[in-house]
């Protein structure tokens, strides 16, 4: 459960949510946002998460961007089991946490 409120602490409602428009119809929560979220938040050491938590805002708003990637959309939306796919979503997420950890 710890990590789950980790996700909505830095996320907000939407965290999972591909669109994440305020007049979406179709506000479902994906899977392989919330499977990539969640196991790469519960990595993270509480004074990690913290600097991240401190930069909130630069990171949703990164976090939206990154959801305009095409690769990154694709790998979350079409084949996603494809191994291709799985790492491509998984190094992105990670790539954005360690920008906002080394910055």
């Amino acid at each position: 459960m710890r990590f789950f409120r980790r996700c909505y602490q830095l996320l907000g409602t939407s965290g999972f949510e591909k669109d994440r428009t305020v007049n979406s119809k179709k506000n479902f929560k994906n899977p392989h946002l919330f499977e990539v979220w969640m196991v790469e938040l519960a990595k993270l050491t509480e004074a990690m998460f913290q600097i991240l938590l401190s930069k909130k805002a630069v990171f949703q708003t990164k976090t939206e961007k990154l959801l305009q990637d095409p690769e990154f959309f694709n790998a979350i939306s079409y084949y996603t089991t494809k191994t291709e796919h799985v790492a491509i979503r998984y190094q992105k997420i990670q790539n954005l946490i360690q920008e906002f950890l080394n910055d």
